[in-house]
C-alpha cells in the first residue's frame, strides 16, 4: 500500500558536472539550490544581481548585463537612497555614483556568469508583472514605493515563450554549449489572493511546457516534489510559505540524483566535507595549541590535495 505521491523526475537529455560552472537565476527558491551547490564547492554563480521573481525581470536583468550599461532611467531617489527598478533593495546607496557602481559590478558579474555557464538554471516565482505607471516599465522590486506608482498585470504565456525563445537564441549564439534547466517555484505568492497564485503558477508551466520544445532545455519538477510528492505543511517552514530545509536537501538529492553520474555525486559529497572542514568554528578562542594547529595544517593540506585534483572545484 503507498501512502504518498512520490514524484520522480523525468529522464536527462545531458548531466551536468561540478567541475564545470553553472548560473542559477531567479526567485527565491533558486537560492535554495544555489547554496547547496556552493555548500559543496560547485563553482556556481547565484543571482548576481538578486533575486527576481517574473520571467520579464529576469529576462531585463540578463539584457542589461549583455549590453553593458543600465539605462540612467532605472536609477531613482526615495526614502533618501538611491536606488534601481532592476535591482533588490540590497544595492540602494547613499549617493548615485555609489548604486551605479553596485550596479555596474553585479551586471559585469552576471554578463561573466552567462559566458562561461554550462548550464543556467532558471527559476519563475510569479508571472504576475509590476510595472511603472508613467511607461509600463517592468521593475524587479517595488522598493516599498506607493503602489498608486504602478500597474500590475498577468503576463500571458505567449509573452514569455516569445520573450524568452529570443534571450534563449540570444544566449546560445554568445556561448553555444550553454543548457537550461526550468523550474516553477513552489514558493506560493498569497497576495493578492490564492486564486492568483494558482493562475500564475499555471501561466508559468504553461509557458516552460512550451520553452522545453527547445533544443537542450529542459524543465525539473522542483514544483510537484514539494506539492505533489512532500504535501505536507511540515515540510513548509514557519511561514507557511517556503519550503522547510528538509524540503530543499529533499529536492536537492533529486536534482543531484538527476543531472548528474555517480562519481559527480561522490565529488560533490567530498567537497561538502570540505568545505565543513573549512567552516568549523572551535568552541575555544584562538590559542595556538598543538590540536589546534595540527587540525588547520591538515585542513590546508586536504584543500591543496583537493583543488590539485579538481582545480575548477571553488573553496
Amino acid at each position: 500500500m503507498k501512502f504518498r505521491t512520490e514524484v520522480t523526475p523525468a529522464a536527462t537529455s545531458f548531466s551536468l558536472s561540478p567541475e564545470r560552472p553553472v548560473l542559477l537565476l531567479g526567485s527565491c527558491f533558486v537560492e535554495n539550490i544555489g547554496r547547496m551547490m556552493r555548500s559543496s564547492l560547485w563553482d556556481a554563480d547565484l543571482n548576481p544581481c538578486g533575486i527576481q521573481y517574473n520571467p520579464f525581470s529576469i529576462a531585463r536583468v540578463i539584457r542589461t548585463a549583455l549590453s553593458g550599461r543600465c539605462p540612467d532611467t532605472e536609477y531613482f531617489l526615495h526614502d533618501g537612497l538611491w536606488r534601481n527598478w532592476l535591482l533588490p533593495t540590497s544595492f540602494t546607496a547613499l549617493t548615485r555614483q555609489e548604486a551605479e557602481a553596485l550596479a555596474d559590478e553585479a551586471f559585469a558579474a552576471l554578463r561573466n556568469a552567462l559566458l562561461r555557464a554550462s548550464a543556467v538554471v532558471v527559476t519563475f516565482g510569479t508571472a504576475f508583472l509590476y510595472g511603472l505607471a508613467d511607461s509600463g516599465r517592468v521593475v524587479g522590486n517595488c522598493h516599498k514605493v506607493p503602489q498608486d506608482r504602478f500597474r500590475t498585470r498577468m503576463a500571458s504565456v505567449d509573452e514569455i515563450e516569445a520573450l524568452w525563445t529570443d534571450l534563449m537564441a540570444d544566449l546560445r549564439r554568445l556561448n553555444p554549449d550553454v543548457k537550461f534547466i526550468f523550474t516553477v517555484s513552489p514558493v506560493r505568492h498569497l497576495r493578492p489572493s490564492v486564486r492568483n497564485n494558482t493562475l500564475s503558477k499555471a501561466t508559468l508551466h504553461l509557458a516552460v511546457e512550451r520553452l522545453t520544445a527547445l533544443p537542450d532545455t529542459e524543465y525539473f519538477p522542483a514544483y510537484e516534489l514539494l506539492t505533489d510528492d512532500l504535501r505536507d505543511y511540515r515540510f513548509y517552514a514557519d511561514d507557511m510559505v517556503h519550503p522547510s530545509q528538509q524540503a530543499v536537501e529533499y529536492i536537492w538529492d533529486k536534482f543531484c540524483a538527476t543531472y548528474l553520474t555517480e562519481p559527480s555525486r561522490q565529488l560533490l559529497e567530498q567537497g561538502a566535507r570540505l568545505r565543513k572542514r573549512l567552516d568549523h568554528r572551535r568552541l575555544a578562542p584562538a590559542d595556538g595549541s598543538p590540536a589546534q594547529t595540527d587540525f588547520e595544517r591538515e585542513t590546508d593540506r586536504i584543500l591543496r590535495e583537493f583543488l590539485a585534483a579538481h582545480p575548477a572545484m571553488k573553496p
